[in-house]
């Protein structure tokens, strides 16, 4: 067995093992977050999409201002917001543990 071969295998035993002793000495049952996590998502996703609103509509309504280069990297932000809220709401549909 190889050196290296030989440090991941006694890496993945020390890791189950630890594991283990973490589920038979924790008095915790085990338990989901996945339901309020979801919701966390939508609810920051939503809250995020108002402010971003609400900026642009001073910027271009109230102030009469041009857009700048931090509303548009505001934007860019919230683009890249909304495949990372999707990923999280699949990743909680496509787990099949449901303990509580």
């Amino acid at each position: 067995m190889s050196p290296k071969v030989y440090r991941y295998s006694l890496l993945l035993t020390i890791l189950s093992v630890a594991q283990g002793w973490q589920y038979k000495a924790c008095p915790v049952p085990e338990h989901n977050d996945g339901p309020v996590t979801v919701r966390l998502a939508i609810f920051f996703l939503v809250l995020t999409a108002i402010c971003v609103g609400c900026r642009f509509i001073a910027r271009w309504r109230i102030q009469n201002a041009s857009i700048g280069i931090d509303d548009w990297s505001i934007l860019v932000s919230y683009i890249l917001f909304i495949p990372a809220t999707v990923l999280i709401i699949l990743s909680e549909l496509l787990s099949m543990t449901d303990t509580y």
